[in-house]
């Protein structure tokens, strides 16, 4: 890397729509609060005007036409409004703009063998031909394929943190990727979405535990599919670094920020370890039991680590 700055992507065409959600405006927080109180390091870009048309493509790859289409003109409204927060004209030109910073978050990293991320969600429950769950674009899946074909013949791992599974991701990745270069890895505290097959290429860890043993059992799944992860080589790992695993944020009792900050803290460690570049985006997390600015800064500790991460990769940095 040619110096230590952090790109974190994100833009005002993210939320460019009526359509009103939570974990989707909460990227806006942050960029704000990256603005009041910068990291430092860290740096806000906006996906550039190649990276949103590169992004439309691999999603006509990616999803059916009558979908897309249907996220363009709102008909049929049961597809329009299958990601099950609601429509409006807008909302196609947003998701793309998002999950582009997702497509060029990818790239980055590869680019730099560092770490970077964009301020995304709502990514990783939607399929093929429908959304769902509150995800109307997979952009999990999407940044996977890019990064598999960037890399030819070098596995990406997708480590997906979220409270929440991703079958959405899993049911796309094996439509899109029958060669098997994408191994996805969920470690999940809800039973949502998470009832897809496994098996090599497809990992999944339900934690169920007392709120006095949360802590350390969801810790411990972490590491445990990390280790087993720890001998394959990979070219990328993509991060869904959701804190919707948190008590006040839609997860587990038990599971608290410093159980999260923990997580973010073995997962570039793992990283940085085995000499594999990161791309991150924020996923789930809810205003249940915290404040905003609770979550706000529970999303900022993946940024201060990424940040962290690219600092120790290159201590001579300017």
């Amino acid at each position: 890397m040619s110096n230590t700055r952090t790109e974190v992507f994100h833009s005002e065409a993210y939320n460019d729509t009526e359509v009103e959600f939570e974990t989707t405006r909460k990227a806006d927080l942050v960029a704000e609060s990256l603005v009041d109180r910068p990291i430092d390091g860290a740096t806000i870009v906006p996906p550039t005007a190649a990276d949103i048309a590169a992004t439309k493509r691999w999603l006509e790859r990616l999803h059916a036409p009558e979908y897309l289409e249907a996220l363009v003109t709102g008909t049929p409204s049961e597809l329009a409004e299958s990601n099950g927060i609601g429509w409006d004209e807008r909302l196609f030109g947003a998701v793309t703009a998002s999950t582009a910073g997702v497509y060029a978050a990818v790239l980055a990293a590869l680019a730099t063998g560092g770490a970077t991320g964009s301020l995304s969600s709502g990514l990783h429950h939607a399929r093929y031909g429908s959304g769902r769950g509150y995800c109307t674009v997979n952009g999990v899946a999407l940044g996977a394929l890019v990064a598999a074909e960037r890399l030819d013949g070098t596995r990406v791992l997708v480590l997906d943190l979220d409270a929440h599974g991703g079958g959405g991701t899993a049911s796309l990745l094996d439509r899109h990727d029958p060669a098997g270069r994408i191994v996805q890895v969920d470690v999940v505290v809800s039973p949502f979405d998470a009832d897809y097959p496994t098996g090599p290429n497809r990992v999944r860890r339900v934690v169920r535990a007392r709120p006095d043993e949360a802590h350390d059992a969801y810790l411990a799944a972490v590491n445990e599919v990390l280790a087993a992860e720890a001998a394959n080589e990979y070219g990328l790992v993509l991060y869904n670094a959701g804190m919707d695993p948190h008590e006040g944020a839609g997860g587990l009792r038990g599971i608290t920020s410093e159980t999260l900050l923990e997580r973010e803290r073995i997962v570039f460690e793992w990283a940085d370890a085995r000499d594999v570049p990161v791309a991150f985006a924020l996923a789930g997390g809810y205003r249940l039991g915290i404040s905003q600015e609770e979550l706000v800064d529970l999303h900022r500790v993946t940024i201060t680590e990424a940040v962290a991460f690219n600092a120790a990769r290159n201590p001579g940095g300017k």
